[in-house]
């Protein structure tokens, strides 16, 4: 008896240490680098509570990212059932990590800005 109490215990422990290291993000970006371009595939959750996506672009964490795309209501309802594949045509030089955020507003009023993506020069795609 003391045994199956002790694994359950352990197994609670373990669900608790998940729940709290998983990031709850509303939005994820993915980046690839191939040929000049980056790809971003981006995910979202509980996108019926969000009313806008503005994806920013930068190079450097302490300085401001800029805004350079904003994500239609199609996009937006597309990304309900399914990643978002969205191409940056013109990132900054190639010898340069690219960070991409999503700042995202609420239909409550609020924004959120999550966390940068760093796209590294050395993952660029050769195929």
């Amino acid at each position: 008896m003391k045994k199956i109490y002790l694994l359950i215990v352990l197994a609670s422990f373990i669900v608790l240490i998940y729940a709290f290291t998983t990031p709850m993000r509303d939005v994820n970006i993915n980046t690839f680098k191939n040929k000049g371009n980056v790809t971003l595939v981006i995910t979202g959750n509980n996108i019926d509570n969000i009313s806008e996506i503005i994806i920013q672009r930068g190079t450097d964490a302490s300085e401001a990212l800029r805004q350079i795309k904003i994500l239609s209501p199609s996009e937006l309802q597309h990304l309900k059932t399914a990643p978002l594949t969205w191409v940056d045509k013109f990132p900054v030089s190639g010898t340069t990590n690219i960070l991409y955020r999503a700042v995202v507003t609420y239909k409550e009023g609020y924004q959120k800005m999550f966390p940068a993506t760093e796209t590294r020069i050395d993952t660029i795609i050769t195929n």
